[in-house]
């Protein structure tokens, strides 16, 4: 059995339970454990009660990590997610020692095969982490981060363990949305973990792992069979980074930040069967939504409202059977420009 783990609030709904759906056509055997954010999204994984799924509300890691407070009141809410990168699975692997190995994920990331070849270059070995593995355009970014934390796996062991507990302390003391001293956020951090980790550490060299808009434009994708190859090698899974729906019709699908071209194989078998899945599922939300609107009123600060517009509020629902992805780029820049006219600092 795989042990899965990821984290997000009811404005990520959609996507977190369609990453288990394509956890349950790809993945086989799974238990996903789900860091809810906020009341509303635990109570729709409690009502739900799908056999797969494990919800963990945010006070049970907070109760249990009691530095996590202080660093809660010194950052911004999404640097605050970012925070809780390392205290998440070790919360897990501490707290569920029968777990042999757990696995971090984005929940904008989709399967669309078999994780398996992953954990076959794993093997016996304690970390597993994901190269970002820039493209030649972008090739200046990696000074950001030789890797992306949207995609790691721990092994319940000494090294596992104390990999994940100096990344706690690392992140508690520092984990901000801004490059500083040869960190950020969370996952700078990781650039070290080659050279300290040595032959514990793998870096799948799998073409079809961590594919995401700051890579794809040179790798080179086909169809084989019905499945979507990279560089020859199934696609296993895709990091929807900065999709974002501008209204229920229209959306960004992030590949503008990166100046990528949206050939026909990324539109119609990578971006389309994503969007048709969040629309499957949204049916399901929706419904229970509406039942809980008037239940959960949540009073953001102006800073998790700033976070809330840049990162996915408010929340929209695809409601057309045919979903066509197009470039916003004017749109785009005059939503930034109003965000930035309404946050500015006063």
């Amino acid at each position: 059995m795989y042990h899965f783990a990821t984290l997000f609030d009811q404005n990520y709904l959609s996507r977190g339970l369609t990453l288990r759906t394509s956890m349950e056509r790809h993945a086989g055997d799974f238990q996903l454990f789900i860091l809810c954010l906020d009341r509303a999204s635990y109570d729709f994984f409690v009502q739900e009660k799908h056999p797969n799924t494990v919800p963990v509300q945010l006070q049970t890691v907070e109760a249990y990590f009691p530095e996590l407070q202080a660093a809660k009141s010194n950052r911004s809410w999404v640097e605050y997610i970012f925070t809780l990168s390392p205290f998440w699975p070790l919360y897990i692997l501490e707290n569920h020692p029968q777990i042999p190995l757990i696995t971090t994920m984005d929940a904008d990331i989709f399967f669309f095969d078999s994780p398996a070849p992953l954990y076959q270059e794993l093997g016996n070995k304690s970390i597993l982490i994901t190269p970002h593995r820039f493209s030649k355009k972008h090739a200046n970014s990696i000074r950001y981060g030789v890797f992306n934390v949207s995609f790691q796996a721990f092994r319940n062991n000494t090294t596992g363990l104390s990999c994940l507990r100096l990344w706690k302390e690392q992140c508690s003391a520092w984990c901000y949305d801004k490059l500083e001293n040869d960190r950020f956020a969370d996952q700078k951090y990781l650039d070290q973990w080659p050279e300290r980790y040595k032959d514990e550490l793998v870096v799948p060299t799998h073409a079809g792992a961590g594919v995401a808009p700051w890579n794809v434009e040179d790798l080179s994708l086909s169809i084989q069979n019905g499945k979507v190859l990279v560089n020859g090698s199934p696609l296993i899974y895709y990091h929807f980074h900065h999709l974002r729906f501008v209204t229920p019709r229209l959306l960004l699908s992030g590949l503008q930040n990166y100046q990528v071209p949206l050939n026909k194989i990324l539109l119609n078998r990578v971006y389309a069967p994503y969007i048709a899945h969040i629309r499957a599922v949204s049916r399901q939300i929706r419904v229970w939504n509406e039942q809980q609107i008037t239940r959960y009123n949540k009073k953001y600060s102006r800073v998790e409202i700033q976070d809330l517009v840049i990162f996915g509020y408010p929340k929209l629902f695809i409601n057309r059977r045919l979903l066509v992805q197009i470039h916003l780029e004017p749109i785009y820049r005059s939503y930034q420009f109003l965000k930035n006219l309404i946050f500015k600092k006063t």
